[in-house]
């Protein structure tokens, strides 16, 4: 193999490109045209939670193994992190308060229900694929909707 890719990065980039053509993640621009944010939330946390559910098997040998091989970090920042991050961008609109604080504490909330080590150790609870969504979701519309409840007395440092 290596007489076709000069490096892991070229390696891990057409593999991942191809697996990733074959099982595609759920694409967030979809998900703008839902204006009820709790709405938007919901729908958007199934379908990750689906398809971590459907790719878990390559999925979790990929974000498991990305801290110690430094080409497929890479990938990961350069393919996964992106859309990842339009994803927060697109769910946190209409959460964010004027205040600045609140829309980073949402924006990490989101973080944290997207990942898929959160929906792993849901999944691995026992909670089916729409359980573990809904009560992801559940958690970011408390939190969205009284967010000086929630979120106040913790400040950035």
């Amino acid at each position: 193999m290596y007489n076709h890719f000069s490096s892991d990065f070229e390696l891990f980039d057409a593999c991942s490109s191809l697996w990733f053509g074959e099982n595609p993640p759920p694409h967030p621009t979809d998900w703008v045209v839902i204006s009820d944010p709790s709405e938007r939330i919901a729908t958007a946390l199934e379908a990750m939670y689906e398809y971590y559910g459907r790719g878990k098997d390559m999925l979790e040998k990929v974000f498991r193994d990305s801290p110690q091989v430094p080409a497929l970090q890479e990938i990961l920042h350069e393919k996964w992190q992106p859309l990842l991050q339009t994803m927060v961008e697109i769910l946190a609109q209409g959460w964010d308060d004027s205040e600045r604080d609140d829309g980073l504490k949402m924006r990490a909330i989101l973080r944290v229900v997207l990942n898929f080590f959160t929906w792993q150790t849901l999944a691995d609870s026992g909670l089916s694929m729409r359980e573990a969504a809904h009560l992801a979701a559940t958690w970011v519309q408390m939190i969205g909707s009284s967010p000086q409840k929630y979120l106040t007395g913790y400040n950035r440092e």
